[in-house]
C-alpha cells in the first residue's frame, strides 16, 4: 500500500549522494569501475554521477591517477556546517543568559547569501512582558536593517559588500531604514569601530536592536548576536548604556568558547 506520509525520493540525487560519501571514506580516491562496483551501478550512470559532481566541484578526478575524491566545495560545505553546529551549542547556554538578563528577545544569527538566517531565537522563561516577534529559528531576513545583519556586513570587505548591495538592494522597512549605500556604507565603519551596530526601528517600527559580531577560532566574524526590544522600554540610552554592554560581553564569550583569542589582533 502506498504510504501518503512518505516523501518521495530522487533517485539521482540518492546515488549523488551515496557516491559522494563512498569517496568521503576514500582518502585515496576511487576509479570508475570501482565506484560503480562498490554501489552496484553501471558504468554509465557512475560516469554521469561523476562528471556532474566534477563540473560542480564537489568531486575532482587526479590526472595522473585517474581516480576521483572529494573536492574544495563539499569540504567548504563541510566546514560551514561544522561551524554552525560548533556556534549554536556554544551560543545557546549564554544567549539564555543573556535573554534573562535583559529580559528582551536574543537572537544567533548568519550571514547567507547576503541576508541574515536566525539560528537560535531564546526569551526569558519568566518574562511575561516579553516582546513577540514574528522571527523563528531559520527564517531570513534583511541584513542592512538589522542590529545582527549590521554587525556582520561591517566586517565583510568592499567587494563583498558592494556585491550584496547589487543583488539585494537595500530596500525599505521603516521610515528609519537606511537606502543609501554611502550612508550604510558609514554607519558600517562606525559599527566596526564600536564594536556593536544598533537598529533604531529600522526593520521594524517600534523595535530596537543591538547586535554584536562573533568569530570564531581563527578570528573570522561567522555569526553575530543581538537583543530586541520595544521602544516604550528601550530608550537610546538604556540601548547604548546598559544593553550594548551586555550583548558586546556575550559576543565575546561565545567567540571565546569557540577559541578565539582576543588578544591577537584580527
Amino acid at each position: 500500500m502506498f504510504d501518503i506520509m512518505k516523501p518521495r525520493t530522487i533517485q539521482s540525487i540518492s546515488r549523488a549522494l551515496d557516491v559522494l560519501e563512498e569517496l568521503s571514506n576514500s582518502p585515496q580516491g576511487l576509479g570508475l569501475m570501482e565506484l560503480a562496483e562498490k554501489l552496484n551501478l553501471n558504468k554509465s550512470t557512475a560516469h554521469h554521477i561523476l562528471a556532474t559532481l566534477v563540473e560542480h566541484r564537489f568531486a575532482k578526478q587526479n590526472s595522473s591517477t585517474k581516480r576521483y575524491g572529494v573536492d574544495s566545495r563539499l569540504i567548504h560545505l563541510a566546514h560551514c556546517a561544522a561551524d554552525n553546529l560548533n556556534v549554536v551549542q556554544e551560543a545557546e547556554p549564554v544567549l539564555s543568559r543573556l535573554a534573562e538578563e535583559s529580559n528582551e528577545v536574543a537572537h544567533l544569527m548568519i550571514l547567507d547569501k547576503g541576508e541574515i538566517v536566525y539560528l537560535l531565537k531564546l526569551e526569558s522563561a519568566e518574562n511575561t512582558h516579553s516582546l513577540k516577534l514574528a522571527s523563528y529559528v531559520g527564517m531570513r531576513n534583511a541584513a542592512h536593517s538589522s542590529a545582527g545583519g549590521k554587525a556582520l556586513l561591517s566586517h565583510l570587505d568592499e567587494k563583498q559588500l558592494a556585491e550584496i548591495i547589487t543583488e539585494r538592494g537595500l530596500a525599505r522597512r521603516s521610515k528609519n531604514t537606511i537606502t543609501d549605500p554611502d550612508e550604510l556604507r558609514k554607519e558600517l565603519s562606525q559599527v566596526r569601530e564600536q564594536g556593536f551596530a544598533i537598529d533604531d526601528e529600522e526593520n521594524e517600527e517600534g523595535v530596537r536592536c543591538v547586535g554584536a559580531p562573533v568569530r570564531d577560532a581563527r578570528g573570522r566574524v561567522i555569526a553575530a548576536i543581538s537583543v530586541s526590544g520595544p521602544r516604550f522600554r528601550l530608550s537610546m540610552n538604556t540601548v547604548r548604556r546598559r544593553l550594548a554592554p551586555q550583548v558586546v560581553n556575550a559576543a565575546k564569550e561565545i567567540s571565546l568558547c569557540l577559541g578565539f583569542d582576543e588578544t591577537v589582533t584580527v
